[in-house]
This record gives C-alpha cells, structure tokens and sequence, in this order.
C-alpha cells in the first residue's frame, strides 16, 4: 500500500489517504498461504515445542494444543484479553488445514486427536468452548455447541492419515460427539464470542 501524500509532508497517515500501491504485482495466493500456513503451525504444540501457561504457574501445554495466540493481558499495550488457552473451534479450523497442508510426518494430526480426546474426557461441560493447555476444562467460560461439531468435521478430514490406534481414538471421540450432538444441535447455545445465549444459527448449521 502506498499513501497519496509522501510520508515528509508530515500528514497524518490515514485510511482515507491510503491506496492500492501501483508499482507491486499482485501477490499469488497460493504462495502466500504457503507462508502463512507455517506461521499458523508456531502455535500448535508438541512434545518438544511446549507452552507455559503465563497465568497458572505449573500448566504447560500437552501435544495437539493448538493456541489461539501467544498472548495475554499485559504483554502489549493492545492486549486486553489472554489468548493462551485452546478453543475448540479454533484449533478444528487450524486442524482442516493441517489436513489439507504438506506436514513432514502426520504426528501433528495424531497429537490433535488425542488432545481432541483430553479435552472431551477432562470432566468439564461436554462442550465447553475454551480449554487450558493442558487439556483441562477452561473454569472461567462459556459452553458453545459448535465446538463439538468442527471438531467432528476436522477429524474426518484427517482421518485417513492417522495411524490405526489413532483411528480407534478418533472413533470414539466422533462418536461421543455425535451423540452429544443428537440431542444439542437444535437448541440454545452461547453464541461464538460467548456473550450472548440463544439460538444460533451458526452452531446449529455446523
């Protein structure tokens, strides 16, 4: 981007005075997203790339966590939230592209579905939205029905890569899902940034 008045002049930079810079070829989707598909994997942990939780002392991150970002309140002027847990929904939609990705070894996908499986029988809500690191349920959020549901749709994606004991585990987490999800899809929920309870149609279409 490029704006309409040279930086020197000291005018104030602003979306109004902002546009498409001429002089730069159109990027390639497909080789930008080859780039962000490895910024993407930084926040999926593993046995030898581990988080710790900056809020509870002690908690650090199991295989398959997937981060919704390494940040929290305080590490920047903009934090005002902390993004150091594992949401369900986010870390089925990283899961989908992981499957759909080029990964040197499908232990990411192994390590997903057996967090997958932590966090289900963690003893918390079934479908609570947010979980710590280490796979316990989050104590502080919201139950959101979709949760489940993409976690069912990414599992399927990667399926066929798996391993056969791990086939076995994401068996049984589909299955435990879908017969949650029998009874759940039709009703309330909390809608996806958990503020408002209702009927969703988001998570009910999921």
């Amino acid at each position: 981007m490029s704006g309409t008045q040279p930086a020197s002049s000291g005018a104030k930079l602003t979306y109004s005075t902002v546009a498409p810079s001429t002089s730069i070829e159109p990027s390639s989707l497909p080789t930008v997203a080859q780039y962000l598909f490895w910024l993407m994997f930084r926040n999926i942990a593993s046995d030898g790339f581990v988080f710790e939780d900056p809020i509870r002392a002690g908690v650090v991150s199991a295989a398959g966590c997937v981060l919704a970002a390494p940040a929290w309140e305080n590490t920047g002027t903009q934090v005002t939230q902390d993004y150091v847990y594992n949401w369900t929904r986010d870390a089925a939609m990283v899961a989908i592209e992981l499957a759909h990705g080029t990964l040197p070894t499908n232990q990411p996908l192994i390590n997903y579905v057996q967090f997958a499986q932590t966090c289900q029988s963690s003893g918390g809500d079934f479908d609570r939205a947010s979980f710590l690191i280490n796979g316990q349920p989050r104590p502080d959020w919201t139950d959101q029905t979709d949760g489940p549901a993409l976690q069912t749709r990414a599992i399927l994606a990667l399926y066929n890569q798996l391993d056969a004991p791990t086939q076995v585990v994401a068996n049984a987490v589909i299955a435990a899902n879908l017969n949650y999800l029998e009874n759940a899809y039709q009703g309330e929920t909390f809608k996806l940034w958990g503020e408002e309870y209702g009927f969703s149609f988001f998570a009910c279409s999921v």
